[in-house]
C-alpha cells in the first residue's frame, strides 16, 4: 500500500503549539501542492520555517516569507520543526493505536477529526 503525503502548518507560540492545519497532498509540487495548501492555511504575515527540500524554494516568488534553516544532521530536524514532529508522532500513534491504519480514501477525514 503506498504511503500517503501530509503536509502540516502549526503556529509556534512561545512554549506551545497554536492551531495546525494538516492536509493529504498528491503530490510535492510546489505549484499543485504545498503552495496552495500553504496559500490557504497562512495569514498573509506569517513566515514560513521549513527543512531544506528544495521544493520550498519557490515561496518568496509566491509572496510567503520563508526562513530555511540549514538542518545539517538529520537528528537536529527536531530542534528546527518541533511542533510539526510532534504533531506527526502524535497523529501516528493516534492512528495507529485507535484505528491500527487508515486508508487513504478516509484519511482527510481522520486528519480533520485530530485537529
Amino acid at each position: 500500500m503506498p504511503k500517503s503525503i501530509v503536509a502540516v502548518a502549526v503556529e509556534p507560540r512561545a512554549h506551545t503549539a497554536g492551531r495546525a492545519r494538516l492536509s493529504v497532498l498528491h503530490g510535492v509540487s510546489l505549484a499543485k501542492d504545498l503552495g496552495p495548501f500553504l496559500q490557504a492555511n497562512l495569514d498573509a504575515q506569517a513566515t514560513v520555517r521549513t527543512d531544506g527540500m528544495p521544493t520550498y524554494y519557490g515561496l518568496p516568488a509566491m509572496g510567503i516569507r520563508h526562513d530555511r534553516p540549514v538542518q545539517g544532521h538529520a537528528a537536529r530536524s527536531s530542534e528546527i520543526l518541533p511542533w510539526a514532529h510532534t504533531i506527526f508522532g502524535n497523529l501516528k500513534r493516534s492512528l495507529r493505536g485507535t484505528f491500527h491504519g487508515v486508508s487513504g480514501k478516509h484519511l482527510p477525514r481522520y486528519l480533520d477529526e485530530f485537529v
